[in-house]
């Protein structure tokens, strides 16, 4: 067969940014509430023989939409690709512009003021799977009744159709209700998840984490602010936002950034109205135990630039709020590398391997960030990056991108009749009128799971870049990265980069922590792509926001005391991750304890999941009145007791 690259279908890039998602999830990103004369286009595509959507919307300078069935008939189920949905500013607008928000659907009364003790503190998370009727959320029941209290003062549940319904303490009382046995009088926290999957509009795929016997959002939650029933902690009233599946699986954290800002603002609205006896707002603490490796890294992604906004302006009205957020799992995992000035050579080229593993049934990609420039300076130019790319497959053939990707552009390769891989050239807008390019390589599956599903070839992919320019730029290469989430089934996607000269592992056989030798792929780097904002050179203008925008590492327990786990991402050598928690990790003592679904269940958790709400348990600590619940009691030791580092 011959390799061929031909041009694809644009991405629309020329008016919006744009993104890409797995098509096994893109269904997930149809949302109510979207004006179609105001909003831009956005295509959702099934793969391996289901149907494709398409939902389209135009910018209202435009006079018609595009043609559907053309657009998905050129699209000829290619590597996933959807408009983006966290950044849809026209590019040169002020700013970031005004991204669209999920349907925010309160119930009657939902955000009825609430007065709580002196010394209260906030909890509230972001995840999936929250267990809200789990006694370790609950206070004992009132006076003549079986029925706990949760601790929940507000839930906002996710729909199915991109709307999230907010409850109040009154609808989450009425719903802790429906879990009492009318003929026993038993509570069984069970009833209380089926009822609500039977309510919701979408039914039970919006609560099927809660089927699962340890899923992510409720280990988090006991870990942030779980105690024992009898403890009675009134002080600590939580709020939970339950991520649709879409949201946590998909690792470009493209839909997750479509709800987080929205989201955030719905915690700082709701917890305002939960105030002490003197009216005045409780701290806020709001863990966020999610992450991803895509992205500009760079402190501009929408999440991060979320959370440093809704910070700063809960700083300047006088408010104590704080985020805590994971610094990542991927140190060991190979996904970062920085080509530089010396790494490209008299002929102009600079070169990179990414291996991909056999029977993995997501595509894979790698996305090369360039250096950012003024958006005047890019629309001065041709429109064009002068970076070529050129790749080898396992094989030994090579697929050489005889044109320059021009900006929107979409370019494919085939091998005869099949698909196997694509390549885009975008924008990623940041503030002050500035943009980064970025080029995209999207790897098919390497496993064709059906007779119409195209697939790539396993192995060593070397790929080739070339400056036509003669510069050379610094360029950041990225791999999206499956975290494999605990509750969710792995899926693939585990491409890595490979070099001769990175050094794995110590003469003894031990990971190594930190980079020797002079590899490009680097442990430094490879923090979260939501948490990379620098805490001392902060953006914009007004409050700092460092002392209450956490990225927390996980510590372990070794034969030398206490240290990082090696896996914790890290940001730089000169700036180091100083704050962690120790989860205890070992051989002898698996991570730290946390509840499952079931009240009377518990799993070992690890990683800097698990590190970002014991840390944010310590801080409402320092932050309002201390309640003296502790995480669960541990197997050996208790090293949540041992919780903050900042050295």
């Amino acid at each position: 067969m011959t390799l061929k690259w031909q041009r694809g279908v644009p991405v629309d890039g020329s008016v919006y940014n744009a993104a890409y998602v797995d098509f096994d999830w893109t269904a997930g990103l149809r949302r109510r509430g979207i004006e179609a004369k105001t909003n831009p286009i956005r295509v959702s595509l099934g793969d391996n023989g289901r149907s494709a959507t398409y939902s389209e919307a135009h910018h209202a300078s435009e006079t018609a939409p595009q043609n559907a069935a053309a657009r998905i008939d050129g699209l000829k189920g290619t590597a996933p690709l959807v408009t983006d949905i966290y950044a849809e500013a026209p590019i040169g607008a002020a700013g970031d512009g005004a991204e669209p928000r999920p349907l925010i659907e309160r119930e009657s009364g939902a955000a009825t003021a609430q007065t709580f003790a002196k010394g209260s503190v906030v909890m509230a998370l972001i995840d999936s799977g929250i267990a809200f009727a789990n006694a370790r959320f609950c206070t004992p029941p009132q006076e003549n009744s079986a029925v706990p209290v949760s601790r929940f003062a507000h839930l906002l549940l996710p729909t199915g159709t991109g709307a999230f319904r907010v409850l109040g303490s009154k609808q989450i009382a009425t719903l802790m209700q429906s879990g009492l046995n009318p003929t026993t009088q038993d509570f069984h926290e069970a009833n209380v998840y089926n009822h609500v999957s039977i309510s919701q509009p979408s039914g039970r795929r919006n609560v099927r984490p809660l089927s699962l016997s340890a899923p992510h959002g409720t280990q988090v939650a006991d870990l942030l602010a779980g105690a024992d029933m009898a403890d009675a902690v009134a002080t600590r009233p939580m709020i939970g936002v339950d991520l649709p599946a879409s949201a946590i699986i998909d690792t470009s954290g493209s839909i997750a950034a479509a709800y987080i800002p929205a989201l955030i603002d719905e915690i700082l609205a709701l917890s305002l109205k939960m105030t002490d006896p003197d009216s005045t707002p409780l701290p806020v603490v709001i863990n966020i135990s999610l992450g991803f490796t895509a992205g500009p890294c760079d402190g501009t992604h929408p999440v991060e630039r979320a959370i440093f906004d809704a910070v700063q302006g809960a700083q300047a009205a006088g408010r104590h709020v704080h985020v805590t957020l994971p610094a990542g799992n991927h140190a060991q995992a190979r996904l970062h590398a920085e080509l530089a000035a010396k790494d490209w050579n008299t002929d102009g080229l600079s070169s990179l391997t990414l291996r991909l593993p056999s029977d993995d049934a997501t595509p894979n990609f790698v996305e090369a960030w360039l250096p950012e420039q003024p958006l005047q300076d890019f629309f001065e130019d041709p429109r064009e990056t002068s970076v070529a790319m050129t790749i080898r497959l396992p094989d030994g053939r090579i697929a050489a991108l005889d044109e320059v990707p021009r900006f929107e552009e979409t370019w494919e390769l085939w091998d005869g009749t099949s698909h196997i891989a694509s390549a885009y050239y975008l924008l990623h807008v940041m503030a002050n009128g500035r943009v980064r390019p970025r080029l995209i390589l999207a790897l098919r599956p390497t496993i064709a799971l059906g007779k119409t599903t195209y697939r790539t070839q396993p192995g060593d992919y070397a790929i080739w870049l070339e400056d036509l320019a003669g510069g050379t730029p610094q360029i950041s290469m990225r791999v999206q990265r499956d975290d494999n989430i605990v509750g969710y089934r792995p899926r693939g996607r585990q491409a890595y980069f490979v070099e001769a000269g990175y050094i794995e592992r110590d003469p003894s056989g031990r990971p190594l922590r930190e980079d020797m030798g002079d590899s490009r792929i680097t442990r430094s780097g490879t923090l979260s792509a939501m948490a990379t904002l620098d805490p001392d050179a902060p953006l914009g203008e007004g409050y700092y926001v460092r002392d209450n925008i956490h990225v927390v590492a996980a510590d372990v327990l070794g034969p030398d005391g206490r240290g990082r786990a090696i896996y914790t991402g890290q940001r730089s050598a000169e700036n180091p991750v100083r704050k962690s928690a120790l989860i205890g990790e070992g051989l002898a003592h698996y991570g730290v304890l946390a509840s499952g679904t079931n009240s009377t269940s518990v799993f070992a958790m690890t990683g800097t999941s698990a590190a970002a709400p014991l840390y944010g348990r310590w801080l409402a600590d320092r932050l309002g009145k201390p309640t003296g619940a502790r995480p669960r009691p541990q197997r050996r030791s208790d090293p949540a007791s041992i919780i903050p580092s900042e050295a």
